[in-house]
């Protein structure tokens, strides 16, 4: 027989496979991290949103076309408090409990908006805040 063929390859250990998959994973992150940036990042890792959302309402409230989107654009906030979905800049700066995550109110916008029955008057859209799916549902058509 053959001596050169009868020799066994050097295979590797579990543990130097696991490092190197390790590594790789820590230099893709870096890699992303750097390219696309840390705040954009971050927010995958904490799963909050609110700095994201305050400042997207401030630039709907300072944009003279910006007072559809200020009143009636849906928007998703995670907080520590949960995931509030289909908010609006307006309902997070009227609201008196949704005042914490620190949405100014415009005074450049003017909303036709109401929140409770009891306000809901002619020309006005009905918005009413659900507190066990913490969505707020928004009425298609105006108040009559």
């Amino acid at each position: 027989m053959i001596k050169w063929l009868d020799k066994k390859g050097q295979s590797l250990s579990i543990n130097t496979i696991i490092i190197l998959i390790l590594a790789i994973a820590v230099m893709v992150f870096l890699i992303a991290g750097f390219a696309i940036g840390w705040g954009k990042i971050s927010q995958y890792l904490s799963g909050k949103n609110v700095q994201e959302v305050v400042d997207g309402c401030s630039i709907s409230c300072s944009s003279g076309s910006g007072s559809y989107e200020f009143c009636f654009g849906k928007k998703t906030l995670s907080s520590d408090d949960g995931k509030f979905k289909d908010v609006t800049c307006y309902f997070l700066a009227s609201e008196p409990t949704m005042k914490k995550y620190g949405v100014a109110e415009c005074s450049t916008v003017s909303c036709d908006v109401a929140f409770t029955q009891a306000e809901c008057t002619t020309g006005k859209f009905l918005h009413e805040f659900n507190v066990a799916s913490k969505t707020l549902v928004q009425s298609p058509t105006a108040c009559e």
